[in-house]
């Protein structure tokens, strides 16, 4: 599994593989507390409620198709939850899938920032570069004239999406490099922890990560990945604000962060209200209504945004969905599934945050930190987007969830 973290940006299809087949030996060894958390979790509820949203789909076929956007996802959830509940060490597990999902990001930027400078040649020398590599032609996804960068994405603001997840994850990182420099506590009769060996090479690394995916979300000149990640370093740098070099170095990013977006702009937009009142999402936002209205209560299954598009939506032939998570689910699966998928997550947030702010500082507890600001990144984006079409959003989406549902049994252990 920790494999399918490294590989997840770039061998999404063998990733997928590799979870489904963790998932499938974790359902084999224990049936029965897989079953336990979905039940308790109230995500087979949810199932039900899916599954009775989509027999009276407008088309069928095409919402058990979109089911593979969420069913196989509680499964996994549940067995990673069940995994790190039985483990004797998941704080470290935590911590070496954050590595790992933070490491295996880190050529993102560059690849990012290579596709920028290439785009902004007058010969394009992107598209010739791909009809010289056909192998690179058949694995790039992006479209070689647009002055936005994809990297290995097929579209530049799931780039800036993943990208802030893992911003997320480093603050997490930092915030474990810095608890990991004292000696730990442990129970009676096992020896203490060790002090992290190598704090400033650790800092190096995490640095030299956070840079590149700063640097990719310029490239891909996204105006929901800047929001989000803004908050994030807010949040990071108020959490972290005890650690001087942290706070100085945090408001520093931040400064500069704020000083290009008004020198700069968002890869040559400047700021202007018209992002909020002349965007087609506000147009996107009321055809979802819209939708909502007919069918208040079951929707008109999943999938059905664009079978039903009118198009009502300025200068878009096509749209697939309305751009914001909770508009589209309440069109497509109804009032009643949204709510109960709401509820259901938001349970499991509020237990883990009050697990948290009970505890004492501790690696699992700055490791949950990470987890948490990377799911948050989730939040924040879907209210302008909606990012579970990527599998890799996804995988990584119920990764954090499952870190932080498993949070309270695990600090309650390490508590004892």
């Amino acid at each position: 599994l920790t494999s399918c973290f490294g590989i997840l940006p770039y061998l999404m299809y063998a990733s997928i593989l590799g979870c489904l087949i963790f998932a499938g030996a974790i359902l084999r060894r224990a049936p029965r507390a897989i079953g336990q958390q979905l039940l308790h979790s109230g995500l087979a509820l949810v199932t039900v409620l899916l599954l009775i949203s989509s027999l009276q789909a407008v088309d069928i076929g095409e919402a058990a198709l979109q089911l593979s956007h969420f069913l196989p996802y509680f499964w996994l959830w549940a067995a990673l939850v069940v995994y790190l509940s039985q483990h004797p060490q998941a704080d470290t597990v935590l911590i070496r899938w954050s590595w790992i999902l933070v490491l295996g990001a880190a050529p993102i930027g560059v690849l990012a920032l290579g596709e920028y400078w290439l785009s902004r040649s007058p010969d394009y020398s992107l598209q010739q570069l791909l009809d010289l590599i056909p192998p690179l032609d058949w694995l790039y996804t992006g479209v070689p004239g647009s002055r936005r960068a994809y990297a290995v994405f097929n579209n530049p603001n799931t780039l800036a999406s993943y990208c802030v997840m893992i911003v997320g994850l480093i603050i997490g990182l930092l915030a474990v490099t810095e608890t990991q420099r004292q000696p730990q506590s442990s129970p009676p009769g096992e020896p203490p922890r060790p002090r992290l060996s190598r704090p400033i090479t650790a800092r190096i690394y995490l640095g030299l990560c956070l840079l590149s995916a700063l640097t990719a979300l310029y490239c891909s000149g996204s105006r929901n990945g800047y929001l989000a990640v803004a908050i994030l370093l807010l949040l990071g740098l108020v959490a972290l604000r005890r650690i001087a070099w942290i706070r100085w170095c945090g408001l520093l990013i931040i400064g500069a962060f704020t000083a290009s977006i008004l020198t700069f702009g968002i890869r040559g937009r400047a700021p202007s209200w018209d992002w909020f009142t002349r965007d087609a999402r506000m147009a996107a936002w009321q055809l979802a209504l819209r939708r909502t209205q007919e069918s208040p209560w079951w929707g008109h299954g999943l999938g059905s945004y664009n079978l039903l598009y009118d198009g009502s939506v300025p200068g878009h032939n096509y749209i697939g969905h309305a751009h914001n998570l909770w508009l589209s689910l309440s069109a497509e699966t109804g009032l009643i599934t949204t709510l109960a998928l709401t509820s259901v997550i938001g349970v499991m947030l509020y237990r883990a945050a009050r697990a948290l702010l009970a505890s004492p500082p501790s690696p699992l507890r700055a490791i949950a930190l990470g987890y948490g600001l990377c799911f948050l990144a989730v939040m924040v984006l879907s209210i302008f987007d909606v990012t579970y079409y990527d599998a890799r959003h996804n995988i990584l989406a119920w990764l954090c969830l499952a870190a932080l549902g498993t949070l309270p049994t695990l600090l309650m252990e390490e508590k004892g």
